[in-house]
C-alpha cells in the first residue's frame, strides 16, 4: 500500500505557478490536476522542482488543453487512456509497481453561464457512461473522478442513477449497486457532501456566487472527488478539505470568500488515497 496525495484546482486561466508551487510543497502533493490551465508547463516545472526535482512534464501523449496533469512518478507509470475530444475529461492509469491499477478521470464540466442545468445533468450522463465503457473496456472498476462538475452534490446529473449515482453515505454505496425498472446501476461515493457547509469545515464550499435571484446557494461544491466502492477502504475521509491557503498566504479575501482576482475563483480540493498492494 502506498499513501497518495492528490490536489484538483480549477485556475480560472490565471497563471498561479508561486501558489501551485507553495500548495505542492507545504501538503507534499504525490498528483496535480488542474483545469483551465493557461500556463506553460515548464514554467510550473520550474517552479515545481527549484530545490530538489520531483515531479515530470506531463506525458506527451496528453492532448487535452483544459486539464493537466502532473505528478512525483515518471511517465512510465501515468498512462494516458483517453482524452475527450471536447477537453473536459481526460483518462490516466496510475500503475505503480505492486500497486492495484487505478483509473482517474480529470473533469471540467460545462459552464453555468453558458448552460443550463438540464443540459450540464445531461452531459453528466454522457461522460457516466463513458466512465463505465472505459472500466468495462480495461477490467478495472478502482475508479476516482475529481475535477469541476459546475453542480452541487445534490444536484440531478451527481445523483440520477443514469448520472454519476453518487451517494454521500459509504455504507450505502458498499453494496455495489442498485437495480431500477430491472437495470443494474452502479454507486460512485461522494464524500464531497461533507463539504457543504461551515460544520467543521474551513470553508463552506469551493466556489462562491452571489446574486439578486430568490434562491441563492452563495457557497457551492463544483468541486468533487467521486470514489467507486472498491476504493472506499483506500480513501482516507478525514484528509478530504478544501485548501484556503498555499501554505504562505491566504486565498482568501477578508470577508472569507475566494479571492478571484488575486487567485482563482475556486478553491483547489485535496484528498488522500492508499493505493492497495497487488
Amino acid at each position: 500500500m502506498q499513501e497518495l496525495n492528490f490536489l484538483f484546482w480549477n485556475l480560472n486561466q490565471k497563471p498561479l505557478v508561486e501558489e501551485i508551487a507553495n500548495i505542492a510543497k507545504h501538503y507534499n502533493i504525490d498528483v496535480l490536476i488542474f483545469a483551465e490551465f493557461n500556463i506553460k508547463p515548464t514554467d510550473l516545472l520550474l517552479e515545481l522542482n527549484i530545490n530538489v526535482v520531483n515531479y515530470f512534464l506531463p506525458n506527451p501523449l496528453f492532448q487535452n488543453k483544459k486539464i493537466k496533469v502532473f505528478t512525483k512518478f515518471h511517465n512510465n507509470f501515468i498512462i494516458p487512456i483517453e482524452d475527450e475530444s471536447d477537453n473536459r475529461f481526460s483518462c490516466f492509469k496510475i500503475a505503480l509497481p505492486l500497486l492495484e491499477e487505478v483509473l482517474i478521470f480529470g473533469v471540467h464540466f460545462p459552464d453555468r453561464r453558458n448552460n443550463q442545468p438540464d443540459s450540464i445533468s445531461s452531459y453528466a450522463c454522457r461522460v457516466a457512461r463513458k466512465i463505465k465503457k472505459i472500466e468495462v473496456e480495461r477490467n478495472i472498476d478502482r475508479t476516482i473522478v475529481v475535477g469541476d462538475f459546475n453542480m452541487n452534490p445534490f444536484e440531478r446529473g451527481m445523483v440520477d442513477a443514469e448520472g454519476f449515482h453518487a451517494i454521500m453515505d459509504s455504507k450505502i454505496t458498499e453494496n455495489n449497486h442498485r437495480v431500477v425498472s430491472e437495470e443494474e446501476y452502479h454507486y460512485f461515493y461522494n464524500p464531497t457532501w461533507s463539504l457543504h457547509g461551515d460544520v467543521g469545515n474551513n470553508v463552506s464550499g469551493s466556489y462562491f456566487y452571489k446574486n439578486a435571484e430568490l434562491v441563492n446557494y452563495h457557497w457551492n461544491v463544483f468541486d468533487q472527488v467521486l470514489i467507486r466502492p472498491s476504493l472506499i477502504n483506500s480513501f482516507k475521509k478525514e484528509t478530504l478539505k478544501f485548501i484556503d491557503s498555499d501554505g504562505e498566504k491566504s486565498l482568501l479575501k477578508a470577508n472569507g470568500i475566494p479571492n478571484n482576482k488575486c487567485f482563482s475563483d475556486h478553491l483547489p480540493l485535496f484528498f488522500t488515497l492508499n493505493i492497495p498492494t497487488k
